[in-house]
């Protein structure tokens, strides 16, 4: 029989999506008591975290390294996306209707990844009733409002 340490050992990338998952938790627990951030920064935590831990968990039990080499890409790019925005929020709202070019590619990832993420574990399908019904069944929730 192994030990608890002998298995930590052989998997510690699972040790640290429990430990991710974990800190999500944690801090999600404590923003329900202590105002951490603004409401757009703590929005944009959680989809970090969630993004993060849904392509983390994907990378652990996948065995080829291809095959473990796109989620752990896609949790990166996720970091990488949603730490973009979380820096410069304040200036992304104030240049909303003036985007850079990097603001627009960090949007259209966040959203690919969003949709990746979907995909994975709430099936394709899913993703396109959504945008079905939101497109079609809601059209007034598109309009621009002043």
């Amino acid at each position: 029989m192994k030990t608890l340490g002998e298995k930590i050992r052989e998997n510690k990338a699972y040790v640290v999506v429990m430990i991710f998952g974990l800190a999500m938790a944690a801090y999600h627990l404590i923003s329900t008591q202590i105002l951490l951030q603004a409401a757009k920064p703590h929005l944009n935590t959680h989809l970090g975290f969630a993004l993060t831990l849904v392509f983390l968990w994907e990378f652990v039990f996948n065995k080829g390294k291809l095959q473990r080499l796109v989620p752990l890409i896609l949790a990166l790019l996720a970091l990488a996306c949603t730490g973009y925005v979380q820096i410069f929020w304040e200036e992304l709202e104030n240049r909303a209707y003036f985007n850079t070019p990097l603001d627009l590619v960090i949007g259209v990832l966040i959203i690919i990844l969003v949709l990746e993420a979907t995909s994975k574990y709430c099936h394709f399908w899913l993703v396109c009733f959504d945008m079905y019904h939101n497109m079609h069944l809601h059209p007034q929730s598109r309009a621009v409002r002043f």
